[in-house]
C-alpha cells in the first residue's frame, strides 16, 4: 500500500507564514483509495464544499527544534485516533526550514506517508517513506545503472533539449487518455516516444474503416478491433512502458477507477459527457487536465480550420475555463451507436484534418513539458485559427474566473464525488441553461 499527500503549494507556504503554534493546524481532506493507494487530497487551506462523508484529515505543525521529529508525529496522530483516516506533515521553520517529515493513520495504524505531491509548477513529488528528507532531495539525480543508462542513450536529444530532470518528471507521471482516436493515438504515440513508461489508454470504441486513414499506430488489419487494445499493443513494442487498455466508457468503473489514479488527465474525445467527466475527475482529486480539440467547420463566409488546447491546473476546472460547447448533452445515457455518431459528426463539422490534429497535439505537449519544466504556473489556453489565406492566428485566451462553478465546488473531494455525481451533472447543466458559465 502506497499513501501519499496532495496539496497546494500555497496552503504550506501561507501556513509557514503564521506564528508557531503548540498544536496542528487541522485541514479537511478528501480521499482517494484503492487496494494499491490511499492519497489525501487538499486544495486550499479551506474547507472543501463538496459532500464530506468519505473525507480524511490533514494536520500540519511547523517546529525549529532538532528533536525526534518521528515521536512528534506519532504523539500528534494519536490524539486524533478513531476520527477519518489522517495524515500528517511536520514543516521545518527557522533553523530546521526545508525540512519534511510525514505519517499517517489509518484504520488505527501509525504508518509513513511516502510520497508529498506539490500540485504547482513542475509537479515536484518530495519521497517522505524512509526517513526525514531535504526539499532539495526531490532534485536528486539517481546513480545510473545500466537499464537506466541506455533510457539515457534513447532519449539523448529528448533530454538536452528539456534537462534531465524535467525529463526524469515528465517520464515518470502516469497519464490517462481518455478519448484514443486521432488525435488520442497521436497524444500515446508522442508520450511513449517522450520515454513516458506509465500510460491508461480509455476509450469504448472499435477501430472503424474510417479511423484507419488519420489514427496513428493502426493498420487496416486492426478493424473491428477495440482501439485502446490496438494501441496499446504497438506502443508496447516502441518501448518500456506499462500501458492499461480500459476498453469502456470514462463513466464505468474500471475506467473510473483508472483515471483517477493517473497524475495527468488528458481529454481527447467528442463525447461531451466523457469530456465532462474528466474534467470533473481532474478537479475531485486534484488532476491537471489537458484538453486537445480541433476541427473543420463549414461556415458562411467559407471553411474555417480551428485548434483549442487548454491545460487546466488544479483550482480551476475545465468547465469554468472555457466550458464545452454542448452542455445539454451531459447525460447518462448510452452514447450513439458507430453509425450515430458518425451522423453526429457530420452535422457538426466536416471532417477531420491529421495535419490539424499535428498542430493540436504538438502544442499540447509542449504545454505539458512546459509544466514539469516548471515553466508554466497557471490554466492556460491556446486557440488557433486558420485566416481565408490559411495563416494560423495564435490567441492566449484568458476567461475570468467564474463565482459559483458547481464542478470547482468538488475540488478535493476525493471518492466523495460519487455521493454527488448524479447531483453535480444536473447543477452543471442547469448552470448552463441559464446561460452563465
Amino acid at each position: 500500500m502506497r499513501r501519499r499527500l496532495r496539496i497546494v503549494p500555497a496552503t504550506l507556504t501561507g501556513i509557514l507564514g503564521l506564528p508557531e503554534m503548540q498544536g496542528p493546524i487541522v485541514l479537511q481532506a478528501g480521499l482517494s483509495q484503492t487496494s494499491a493507494t490511499d492519497e489525501w487530497l487538499v486544495p486550499s487551506a479551506s474547507a472543501i464544499s463538496g459532500p464530506l462523508e468519505q473525507a480524511g484529515r490533514l494536520l500540519v505543525v511547523t517546529r525549529s527544534a532538532k528533536d525526534d521529529w518521528n515521536q512528534v508525529l506519532r504523539q500528534t496522530l494519536a490524539e486524533r485516533k478513531g476520527e477519518a483516516p489522517t495524515a500528517a506533515l511536520i514543516l521545518g521553520r527557522g533553523p530546521t526550514v526545508g525540512t519534511i517529515a510525514g505519517a499517517c493513520l489509518v484504520k488505527g495504524a501509525f504508518t509513513s506517508l511516502d510520497e508529498l505531491i506539490l500540485l504547482g509548477p513542475g509537479l515536484p513529488a518530495i519521497d517522505l517513506s524512509s526517513r526525514l528528507v531535504s526539499t532539495a532531495d526531490a532534485r536528486r539525480i539517481l546513480a545510473a545503472q545500466p537499464a537506466e543508462r541506455l533510457r539515457r542513450e534513447r532519449w539523448s536529444r529528448t533530454i538536452g533539449a528539456l534537462g534531465l530532470t524535467t525529463w526524469r518528471r515528465l517520464s515518470d507521471l502516469s497519464c490517462a487518455i481518455v478519448g484514443c482516436g486521432r488525435s488520442g493515438s497521436l497524444v500515446a504515440s508522442h508520450l511513449v516516444r517522450s520515454g513516458l513508461r506509465r500510460l491508461t489508454l480509455i476509450d469504448p470504441d472499435l477501430v472503424e474503416p474510417h479511423n484507419v486513414g488519420e489514427m496513428d499506430l493502426v493498420t487496416p488489419a486492426d478493424a473491428g478491433r477495440p482501439k485502446v487494445e490496438v494501441l496499446s499493443a504497438y506502443l508496447s513494442a516502441l518501448a518500456d512502458i506499462t500501458v492499461e487498455a480500459v476498453a469502456g466508457r470514462i463513466d464505468l468503473k474500471p475506467a473510473f477507477s483508472s483515471a483517477k489514479q493517473s497524475d495527468v488527465l488528458i481529454s481527447c474525445a467528442d463525447d461531451t459527457t466523457a469530456r465532462w467527466l474528466t474534467a470533473v475527475i481532474g478537479a475531485a482529486y486534484l488532476r491537471p487536465v489537458l484538453d486537445i480539440g480541433s476541427g473543420v467547420f463549414e461556415r458562411a463566409r467559407g471553411r474555417q480550420l480551428g485548434v483549442d488546447v487548454r491545460l487546466v491546473l488544479p483550482g480551476r476546472c475545465l468547465m469554468c475555463f472555457g466550458g464545452l460547447a454542448q452542455p445539454a448533452q451531459i447525460d447518462g445515457s448510452a452514447p450513439p451507436t458507430a453509425n450515430q455518431a458518425s451522423e453526429v459528426w457530420q452535422r457538426q463539422r466536416s471532417g477531420s484534418l491529421r495535419s490539424l490534429n499535428q498542430v493540436a497535439v504538438g502544442l499540447a505537449m509542449r504545454l505539458m513539458e512546459d509544466l514539469v519544466g516548471g515553466r508554466i504556473t497557471h490554466s492556460t489556453w491556446i486557440h488557433v485559427e486558420f485566416d481565408a489565406e490559411g495563416m494560423p492566428r495564435l490567441e492566449r485566451v484568458r476567461p475570468p474566473r467564474v463565482v459559483g462553478c458547481p464542478v470547482c465546488a468538488v475540488s478535493g473531494a476525493g471518492d466523495g464525488l460519487l455521493l454527488d455525481l448524479p447531483a453535480l451533472r444536473r447543477r452543471t447543466i442547469d448552470r448552463a441553461d441559464s446561460g452563465r458559465p
